[in-house]
């Protein structure tokens, strides 16, 4: 019983003790049918190994979001804030070089210039690349769903570049 106790305390040691935690920047293009906007954001992740050459990425993004697009009925110009949060699964393939995948969500929740709320789910697929503590990321999110009719809609292709704490 005082194993299995012990074995208990011990276990978020153990769990830290095989994690990494990255904290970065990310920027990306939205492409739609008309113009592409831009987004820029803050980025952090808890990346945890499964097994073997499998992995787990959990993370956050808070970004900035520039909207300009023409068009009818009605031209859209403005600015946004917003946070996404997504789940990903890593498969290390050889040397530094791993690909990933998974859901992502986003929702804008202070807009500027134009009523811009919106949440959607989008599905990332990726390529990344850790170098000691660099962690150089592109991915392509695409968009599955998107709450908002009138806001432009679109895919985000965006690289980004955490260092690991």
């Amino acid at each position: 019983m005082k194993k299995l106790l012990l074995m208990i305390m011990l276990l978020p040691m153990f769990a830290v003790a095989n994690a990494q935690i990255h904290v970065g920047v990310e920027a990306g293009r939205i492409l739609n049918d008309d113009d592409p906007y831009w987004q820029v954001g803050v980025t952090g992740s808890y990346t945890r190994h499964l097994y073997e050459n499998l992995s787990f990425d959990a993370n956050a993004t808070v970004f900035y979001q520039n909207v300009e697009q023409m068009g009818e009925p009605f031209s859209i110009h403005g600015h946004t804030l917003g946070a996404g949060i997504g789940i990903n699964a890593i498969l290390h393939v050889g040397g530094p070089i791993s690909i990933f995948t998974g859901p992502k969500g986003q929702c804008n929740f202070v807009q500027v210039d134009y009523y811009m709320h919106r949440a959607n789910l989008q599905w990332r697929v990726g390529l990344q690349a850790d170098f000691w503590k660099l962690r150089l990321r592109a991915s392509w999110d695409i968009l599955c769903t998107n709450r908002s009719n009138e806001y432009p809609k679109g895919s985000l292709l965006c690289i980004g570049v955490a260092w690991k704490l």
